[in-house]
């Protein structure tokens, strides 16, 4: 039953977040999925297993506006600190998982708005930790990504 909720929740986010288009294709609303059934999971204090979360970093500019509508707290359909849980989850698991650090560097391209802010901050400390790790997978990374090159530039040589 719970989960019948979480895919109507899924059908209410792809409404508010969809810009630009009115397809809504099944990678959208996968994706949207994972991100409610893990928040459902941090709220009642459930483990989220390493594929879901994963899954739950975006990948895209399209699935970054989806992601960044959790931060409105005047929704109410989801519980805002199981939202900064996942978060928290994404940089715990980046620190030993080489996957979960390559799609925090994927995704600090597609950063804005005023979760940029503290995405930057926790990613910078990350790649002080070790400059040596981040130059190594980032170069694994499409150079595309503009935010990527100025950190090379700022931390590689």
């Amino acid at each position: 039953m719970k989960r019948v909720k979480i895919l109507g929740g899924v059908l209410l986010v792809l409404c508010l977040t969809q810009h630009a288009t009115a397809q809504i294709n099944y990678h959208t609303i996968s994706y949207s999925a994972n991100i409610l059934i893990a928040l459902d999971d941090l709220t009642q204090n459930k483990e989220v297993n390493s594929d879901r979360l994963l899954k739950c970093i975006p990948a895209n500019e399209d699935q970054y506006v989806i992601f960044y509508s959790f931060s409105d707290a005047d929704r109410k359909t989801y519980d805002l600190a199981a939202w900064g849980k996942l978060q928290e989850l994404f940089f715990e698991k980046a620190g030993s998982d080489d996957k979960f650090y390559t799609a925090l560097i994927k995704l600090s391209n597609y950063t804005d708005g005023d979760y940029a802010e503290l995405f930057r901050e926790r990613f910078d400390k990350m790649i002080k930790q070790d400059p040596d790790r981040f130059c190594r997978l980032s170069r694994r990374v499409e150079m595309y990504y503009y935010r990527i090159k100025e950190y090379m530039n700022t931390y590689c040589n």
